[in-house]
């Protein structure tokens, strides 16, 4: 964060008419002047007050505790416009009763402590807009807003703005379009009472932005289309029933998001199209109805390890970064997830079986069997490159089974011809190679595979014997007299594994038997070199 604050000065001059100039610089270059003010002393203070209205313009406050010790601000509108405030100690109103507005519009506080309004009571409408604050601090600790909050197009140079412990009535908490240069920007401990806050456009430049324990109800919260730049922006242990918190279209540049330990109920928290930068967000034993980074370009480390999400959304987005999802300690609970069109520049720590991947792809509404299919694909060549090869092969068996689904979901579009040898080819896949091997990843049920198909064909041998459709006639004067069984038993074996002696030879149908054997046998064989070679080899 770069501290903009001490590089504000200002100069003021006394013109004939007793009337102000006041110039502000910015690191000794002009860059606005106003001419022309009416200083406001105790002397002159109380002639502004018109039809219960304190009423100020084109006024300048030289030394703003004049504004302090006017007691009769409780029971009046406060409206101050185009006037200027040289703080020196402070504004210091904390404490007070306001039972009208208070509106600051186009004003310039600078050089002191800031404005102190800790401990008050707004029973109407707060209007900060259009003003610039190159005070220390303005605070609203510990206060209490009834009604409309307004702080729109400002800009806050300082070290700190703060409502800490504050209690929110207003249906609208608006602040917005402003620029923040501080340390701290703190709501900690407050809480919202089914708010509509509206902290969108804004530009943030602060070292903590905080919303620690705050009770948000059933408030919605959006902060979209705002920048945020070297900013910590946290929400850890927040609390909220039913609502949203909205940053879409926003910026995070070397700035962090902490929603650790926050129970959202079933709230959404939305971060789609934005450009994370670098940084980290935080979602670490997070309670919420989704998270949604659809459409974003994520550059820096994300950990998802929630407590309980039902939805969460990565689809169409670049990722460069670590996604964590590992359930370490606990248990991460995800109904859905949803990955459609993401390029994964970056990986994903998970577990297939403690993060129940099968399962938060398959809970997806809206995607088609293809596109869950492309999503195992994607794991797939992530759980390779994390060395989980395990966790691929369960991977690479969903892809190939949805991408057939897919293929015949689509007959019903093809004509007769193609239509009938998709559906053979399905049924020859689904036997051949997701039934006998699982897609060549399981090596043993290849193994359990080629034992079954070899009783099979002895079966069928034993069966042409006692039939007298066909038969095993001994070649070269065998004398140990096998029977029936044990030649049916030997001559398949000897051709399931392709070797062949010629001491028995077929008859009848056994020969196209044998032939079939033979090529059956040389298939699964091969079958089974690859799936064991490829268990071993990686």
């Amino acid at each position: 964060m770069k501290d903009l604050y001490a590089l504000y000065k200002y100069e003021i001059a006394e013109n004939k008419d007793n009337t102000i100039d006041f110039v502000l610089m910015y690191n000794g270059v002009k860059i606005k002047t106003i001419h022309n003010l009416t200083p406001i002393t105790e002397a002159n203070i109380s002639n502004y007050i018109k039809e219960d209205v304190l009423n100020f313009d084109q006024a300048i406050f030289l030394d703003a505790r004049v504004f302090n010790d006017f007691n009769e601000i409780n029971n009046r509108k406060i409206q101050i416009e185009n006037s200027v405030f040289i703080c020196n100690d402070g504004i210091d109103l904390h404490g007070h009763q306001f039972n009208d507005e208070v509106i600051f519009q186009d004003c310039i506080f600078v050089d002191g402590e800031g404005i102190n309004f800790t401990n008050s009571v707004f029973e109407k409408g707060l209007v900060l807009e259009n003003c610039k604050f190159y005070v220390l601090d303005i605070a609203f600790n510990d206060s209490i807003i009834k009604q409309e909050f307004l702080f729109k197009k400002n800009e806050f140079y300082g070290k700190s703005l703060q409502f800490l412990n504050t209690e929110i009535f207003s249906k609208r908490f608006i602040l917005s379009d402003s620029v923040f240069n501080c340390e701290e920007f703190n709501f900690a401990f407050s809480k919202f009472h089914d708010s509509k806050i509206n902290f969108s456009k804004n530009h943030y430049e602060c070292k903590r932005l905080g919303f620690r324990r705050v009770d948000f109800e059933h408030s919605t919260i959006d902060l979209k289309r705002s920048e945020f730049e070297d900013t910590d922006i946290n929400f850890n242990e927040t609390i909220m029933k039913e609502g949203k918190i909205n940053m879409k279209f926003s910026t995070f540049d070397n700035s962090k998001v902490f929603f650790k330990n926050a129970d959202l109920g079933s709230s959404e928290l939305t971060f789609s199209s934005i450009y994370y930068n670098s940084g980290e967000f935080n979602f670490e034993q997070t309670k919420a109805g989704s998270i949604l980074f659809d459409r974003s370009e994520l550059n820096g480390y994300i950990d998802l390890r929630v407590l309980e999400v039902d939805h969460i959304d990565l689809s169409n987005t670049i990722i460069r970064d670590v996604v964590d999802l590992d359930a370490g300690f606990y248990e991460v609970k995800i109904n859905s997830m949803l990955f459609t069109g993401t390029r994964l520049l970056g990986r994903f720590i998970m577990d297939w079986k403690k993060n129940h991947v099968h399962s938060f792809i398959m809970a997806q509404k809206d995607t088609s069997i293809q596109e869950k299919a492309d999503q195992f694909n994607l794991l797939k060549e992530n759980f390779r490159t994390n060395g989980q090869y395990n966790d691929e092969d369960r991977a690479y068996v969903s892809f190939k089974r949805l991408e057939l689904n897919a293929e015949i979901a689509r007959i019903p579009k093809y004509g007769w011809f193609k239509g009938t040898w998709t559906s053979v080819a399905a049924t020859l896949q689904k036997i051949v190679y997701d039934g006998m091997g699982l897609y060549g990843t399981d090596p043993l049920r290849v193994l359990i595979s080629m034992f079954v198909v070899y009783f099979g064909f002895t079966l069928g041998y034993y069966a042409l014997e006692i039939s007298q459709m066909g038969d095993l006639i001994n070649s070269v004067g065998v004398v140990d007299g096998p029977n029936d069984w044990q030649k049916a038993m030997y001559h398949s074996a000897i051709t399931f594994l392709t070797i062949g002696y010629g001491d028995f030879y077929p008859t009848g149908i056994c020969r196209g038997l044998s032939i079939a054997e033979g090529w059956a046998g040389l298939f699964m064989m091969a079958y089974f070199t690859v799936a064991f070679v490829r268990k071993i080899l990686r």
